[in-house]
């Protein structure tokens, strides 16, 4: 473990970072450290919110002040070896009707349709965090050849789904919402569901593989969806 720097932010944060650049490592360090919070202390904390190299942990001041809780954080008992991740299979369907910036997107990268899906399917990503929308993943693993700045004017309307690049970076937004990444691909699962618990269905630590699917594949998983009979798959 690295050595972490815990400070407050307020009567009722308390923020831990992580020294050096993100990294794999520091994404299970966190997520080791999360779970073990969530475990231990749940009576104490109201949520944690993690980041890239930062978790920040709201707490109930009523029943513990800042001292006291870093004296707690510091006796729990952190195994990252003993946290258990899953792996996802998202199913992507990049259908040109499904990726509005597909077609422009190869011949700025100057690579084939088939060449960008190969290297979009073919990482294991990693889940760092959840931010910017609710059910939106901030994943690392993007193959560098994918790479490509946003989009200088973004789009107003991004659909639910849509599985876009920007920057060093891919992800689905999980509802419609303005975004200047470049849409590749839709994916027909759900992401985020407040009747659920927990709403989104992965978890930070855990790892995603996109699958390519046909147009009627993705329409046979959104009926599923519609149904309620969808289940996520183990990749």
């Amino acid at each position: 473990m690295r050595n972490i720097h815990i400070k407050s932010m307020d009567e009722s944060n308390l923020l831990m970072e992580w020294p050096g650049a993100i990294s794999k490592d520091i994404m299970k360090e966190i997520a080791a450290w999360q779970h073990a919070i969530e475990k231990n202390l749940g009576h104490l904390i109201i949520e944690c919110f993690a980041a890239y190299r930062s978790l920040l942990i709201t707490y109930d001041h009523q029943q513990i002040d800042a001292e006291d809780l870093e004296i707690e954080l510091l006796k729990l008992p952190i195994d990252r070896k003993k946290f258990r991740t899953k792996k996802w299979a998202v199913p992507v369907c990049y259908e040109e009707e499904f990726a509005q910036d597909l077609l422009p997107y190869c011949d700025a990268k100057k690579l084939t349709k088939k060449s960008i899906i190969k290297l979009h399917t073919a990482p294991l990503y990693d889940i760092h965090f959840y931010g910017f929308l609710p059910g939106f993943m901030y994943l690392g693993g993007l193959d560098e050849k994918l790479a490509i700045p946003r989009k200088s004017n973004p789009d107003a309307k991004i659909p639910a789904g849509s599985v876009a690049i920007g920057g060093n970076q891919t992800g689905i937004y999980p509802t419609q919402s303005p975004g200047g990444w470049h849409v590749i691909g839709n994916s027909p699962i759900p992401l985020f569901d407040i009747t659920l618990d927990p709403p989104c269905p992965f978890s930070p630590g855990d790892h995603i593989k996109f699958k390519a699917i046909s147009k009627k594949e993705y329409l046979k998983t959104k009926e599923e969806v519609t149904n309620g009979t969808y289940k996520y798959q183990k990749a």
